[in-house]
């Protein structure tokens, strides 16, 4: 993945790779079905060596933990001196915590009204299916938003 940031009109680009962790679905048979993604991401910013680690923990059987994530940054991998502390639920909000000072870094966009019925997408997940006509005539006869389905 690489970034482009200019706030101010000067171009940065930094490099990363984020090492996934794994996802699972569960109670496919019975019960409630939900996926669970449990590990550690290991992001890298190639450019400069920072690092960051991340755990995703395990749900419990009552649903304790379900979401919840901590992580820490450091400087470099070998390094110890954690920069900044990361918290939160993936899906409501995470934190970044540096020098004693919590910072919101990332909050879920609320979910349309009639989410339930449709499989609980969030805006972004709906309009991937829309399709405009004016794109009709531009696009190949086998595209998926022409499946009647």
């Amino acid at each position: 993945m690489v970034l482009g940031v200019a706030p101010d009109g000067t171009k940065i680009t930094e490099h990363y790779t984020i090492e996934r962790v794994n996802s699972c679905v569960n109670n496919l048979i019975f019960g409630e079905m939900y996926v669970e993604h449990v590990g550690t991401m290991i992001i890298r910013n190639i450019t400069n060596g920072n690092v960051c680690l991340v755990e995703f923990r395990k749900r419990g059987w009552t649903g304790k933990g379900a979401f919840e994530v901590e992580g820490y940054a450091y400087e470099s991998i070998n390094s110890k001196d954690k920069k900044a502390k990361i918290y939160g639920k993936w899906i409501e909000s995470l934190y970044a915590v540096y020098q004693d000072k919590d910072e919101v870094i990332w909050n879920a966009s609320p979910l349309p009204p009639e989410s339930p019925s449709m499989y609980f997408f969030t805006y972004f997940t709906l309009r991937l299916n829309f399709l405009p006509p004016q794109l009709r005539k531009n696009l190949p006869p086998t595209d998926s938003r022409f499946r009647p389905d």
